[in-house]
């Protein structure tokens, strides 16, 4: 989802930067957490960072 590539994001960032997240449902807090296992390719942080 865009709130877990987000948060992906985020969370691999090379700053000191944390995510405050919240989970109003099991859904939501499941999501947030597959937003810790997800890992954005070089490619992908690259096009977020709108360098290509």
């Amino acid at each position: 989802s865009v709130a877990q590539i987000a948060m992906a994001y985020v969370i691999h960032s090379p700053m000191n930067v944390f995510p405050i997240v919240g989970a109003a449902n099991r859904t939501e807090l499941e999501a947030n957490l597959a937003a810790m296992q997800t890992t954005l390719t070089e490619e992908e942080r690259a096009w977020l960072n709108l360098e290509v």
